[in-house]
């Protein structure tokens, strides 16, 4: 599958008073079983499948999956969404089973009244096998079986297992779900990580309500088509009905591929079918047109009024006494004091692991003395504030979350991060993470598009992955003794991203001797000393010292020695000959290493490793080893250097032949002779 942008269905593509439904046919292939329409009956085609010939690794495949989304409307005014959703999957292989588990989220806010949540009605689920006589039984779902558990304090899982299922087994599940929140319609994956035979997707939304609506269209395999319609409105009197236009959506596919996971590739949704809503204006009659998602200002706007956000942004901290004793006010370089007050923070609040755009109250996260990234955030823009130092939100959506939508919506983003202007310059702290820095962030946060808000400035665009570097500098001296022992030194500069990913690790660990232990499994040697620098301090930079030795293969008259002791290369991940998706990576890097080995009295050097340089047409990425021996050093050079981030599915035969390459020579031997 071909990367697949996402396309627009424009609200007014195609109107049309009468619509054709299309006739639910699928187009015949060989071991494909006819297309089923009855809910509950599978037919012994479906029951005796064994494979699917698009997909031999599929250890499933859903045989259809429909879903309609429906208002019903009491009056004009009172609106309820209406979800009705069957899926039918068929099991190939005994990896399959665990598509018989399913869990749904619905909406459920902590302090609502049980009559105000999301509700679940019509809901049904069975396992269809055959019986030794060859004869389809069913194993229907018992309410006993289904279990709800809190999600977050705004939403609910239904959580149950489809019983019986087995190798061969047909899965069936259908339900509908009654929400009030008429405003937001949920998303629907048109892919799934096991392919799809047939699905169909419609949508009748009242012209009251206009939602933006992307889909993707442009695929070979999805059909689609927009027309208007009306549906009946009652009074709740009982009095008189009548009519309110809507807005139909309907989508038909075909065959559609699994995605499956990739490494390097922070979101398979990003690449994913699917059809996603926002609510762009709300038109009641009556009343004030409402636009809610037309501009990213509005959005901004939007934020702003949240009565946890915009009120707060100006606030003082809860801890102005704690700062003012502290002395942070006095230091002069503004920089020192913005790392000097994340660090403050730090040890006060702990970050809970949880993203989150809306914080709580300081008073409830300082008792509970953690917060997600929200609550913390605002915490550390309220501390600058009693520092002097102006702050503002950095709202994004994170890599692990999703690229934001084509059009504007405030929900698109799940958390924020700080910026500060210091002498006509933009700078970015997080202050759930203390082993970053000013400018050096969580990978996660590294988005070519966040946007900047406050209540004092226009919002803007910022792009975060131009900080996102990662470098590393080594210098090693080994001697080598004629019983194969190689004693040594070696010396690391680790900046930007490399030094926090040292401080996490560091910090990960039980103490300084679990951190030795936990090297010294990693590379295979055995370390005698160790001396880190900066690895407490919230900064860009942390050095180590390290002292070690090794034993390699030695015979009579050969010693075989690997040279880069300390590989930050390591295996290539990329084991696929092929990709269909991009290649996301965490930041820029550059690594270099420069490794001097004595030979030892009495041998000479019979083979090094040879040296090359393989680069992108680009030059985007390098890869680079240089050698050179006299007789008694040996001195190697590598260097890998890669500029971009992002690299599309048709770079990745380049892209794989220059890493592989610097992963294989950097484990090349060099090889010494008994003269």
């Amino acid at each position: 599958m071909k990367r697949m942008p996402k396309c627009f269905i424009a609200l007014l593509l195609f109107i049309s008073s009468v619509a054709q439904l299309w006739a639910q046919t699928l187009p015949p292939m060989d071991g494909v079983p006819a297309y089923n329409k009855k809910f509950g009956k599978p037919t012994m085609e479906e029951m005796t499948m064994t494979s699917y010939p698009l997909d031999s690794e599929a250890d499933a495949v859903v045989i259809s999956q429909t879903c309609e989304v429906n208002y019903t409307m009491a009056t004009l005014y009172d609106l309820i969404l209406v979800y009705d959703h069957k899926i039918r999957i068929k099991v190939l292989k005994d990896e399959g089973k665990k598509y018989g588990d399913f869990t749904i989220p619905f909406y459920s806010e902590n302090s609502m009244q049980n009559g105000e949540e999301e509700k679940f009605y019509a809901f049904e689920a069975a396992s269809y096998n055959l019986n030794e006589k060859g004869k389809i039984e069913a194993t229907k779902l018992t309410p006993q079986l289904i279990r709800e558990e809190r999600l977050n304090e705004h939403y609910k899982v239904r959580k149950f297992s489809v019983p019986n299922v087995q190798k061969g087994s047909i899965i069936e599940v259908r339900y509908q779900l009654f929400s009030r929140r008429y405003y937001n319609i949920y998303d629907f994956d048109m892919q799934k990580n096991i392919p799809i035979i047939y699905q169909k997707y419609f949508m009748e939304i009242p012209a009251v309500l206009l939602f933006n609506v992307e889909a993707p269209t442009n695929k070979a395999n999805v059909k689609s088509k927009v027309y208007t319609g009306y549906v009946e409105i009652q009074n709740k009197a009982g009095m008189d009905n009548s009519r309110c236009n809507t807005n139909c959506y309907e989508l038909e596919s075909y065959y559609m591929p699994a995605l499956r996971k990739m490494p390097f590739l922070w979101n398979e949704d990003d690449f994913k079918a699917k059809v996603i809503c926002d609510l762009k204006t709300m038109q009641f009659p009556g009343a004030v047109k409402r636009e809610v998602g037309s501009t990213w200002d509005q959005a901004d706007k939007l934020i702003l009024e949240q009565d946890q956000i915009g009120p707060r942004l100006n606030d003082k901290s809860k801890f102005k006494e704690e700062l003012d004793a502290s002395g942070i006010s006095a230091i002069p370089d503004e920089l020192m004091r913005i790392s000097s007050a994340v660090r403050f923070l730090s040890n006060r609040v702990a970050w809970d692991g949880k993203y989150g755009n809306i914080p709580e109250s300081a008073s409830t996260v300082i008792k509970r003395k953690s917060g997600n990234t929200a609550d913390i955030n605002m915490m550390l823009i309220n501390v600058l504030n009693d520092l002097g130092i102006t702050a503002y939100p950095v709202y994004l959506s994170t890599r692990t979350n999703g690229r934001l939508p084509i059009h504007p919506s405030a929900n698109a983003f799940n958390t924020f991060i700080v910026a500060v202007d210091v002498n006509n310059q933009t700078y970015f702290v997080d202050g759930t993470d203390p082993y970053g820095a000013i400018n050096v962030l969580d990978p996660n946060l590294y988005v070519a598009k966040a946007r900047k808000i406050g209540k004092k400035i226009e919002g803007s665009w910022v792009d975060l992955t131009k900080f996102a570097k990662h470098i590393t500098i080594y210098m090693s001296n080994i001697s080598v003794s004629a019983d194969g022992t190689l004693t040594g030194d070696v010396s690391t500069q680790y900046s930007k991203n490399a030094a926090r990913e040292i401080k996490h690790d560091y910090y990960k660990a039980k103490d300084s001797l679990d951190y030795v232990h936990t090297l010294q499994k990693k590379f295979d040697v055995t370390i005698d000393a160790l001396n880190l620098t900066g690895h407490t301090q919230y900064g860009n930079e942390v050095k180590s010292e390290i002292k070690f030795h090794k034993s390699v293969e030695a015979t009579d008259d050969h010693i075989y020695v690997s040279p880069f002791i300390f590989n930050p290369m390591g295996e290539s991940p990329f084991k696929e000959e092929e990709r269909e998706l991009p290649i996301e990576l965490p930041y820029q890097e550059t690594v270099n290493y420069y490794v001097d080995i004595n030979i030892p009295e009495g041998y000479e050097v019979e083979e090094t490793p040879k040296g090359y340089e393989l680069t992108l047409p680009d030059r985007t990425m390098t890869a680079k080893m240089t050698c050179r021996k006299d007789e008694s050093m040996i001195r190697l050079s590598f260097s890998y250097v890669c500029k971009n981030m992002l690299y599309e599915d048709n770079k990745y035969a380049a892209v794989k032949q220059v890493y592989d390459m610097a992963c294989q020579k950097m484990g090349d031997m060099i090889v010494l002779k008994k003269k």
